[in-house]
């Protein structure tokens, strides 16, 4: 199973906003599985002591108990913002994801307001449908 980053990051928002840890559109299993990576990271501390059936009558361990750490309540600080996580994202696109939650926590610390800022002036480009739609022309 692959490491998610959008998951992580979304994981760790509902967390500290809702104390849950379901987001939508994703199975169970890969939830889990990004949980456990970020448990192993120390963002998250969880206790892993329930268990349940699944379909294929298999026992499978569910999270009973979970919370962020101090380190993940700052991770989120430097992650939640959109368009920090842009370029985020473009950063981890760079490196083909391999990078560590360290290297994403570092890049993201050093994202300044400018660096927001254009990417926010990006998002609203009327040029931006162009970019994303060779079809359209510019006076559409």
């Amino acid at each position: 199973m692959k490491r998610n980053f959008d998951l992580m990051r979304d994981i760790l928002i509902k967390i500290e906003d809702f104390s849950s840890y379901y987001v939508e559109g994703y199975e169970d299993r890969e939830i889990y599985h990004n949980m456990r990576l970020l448990n192993n990271e120390r963002l998250l501390s969880v206790d892993w002591t329930g268990t349940f059936l699944t379909a294929h009558v298999e026992e499978q361990e569910v999270p009973v108990d979970f919370k962020l750490t101090w380190d993940g309540h700052n991770f989120i600080t430097v992650i939640r913002n959109h368009y920090s996580w842009k370029l985020i994202k473009a950063f981890i696109k760079t490196r083909n994801e391999n990078v560590s939650l360290i290297d994403i926590y570092n890049f993201a610390s050093g994202i300044t307001d400018i660096d927001i800022a254009t990417a926010y002036a990006e998002d609203k480009s009327p040029l931006r449908d162009i970019d994303n739609n060779p079809r359209k022309s510019v006076n559409e």
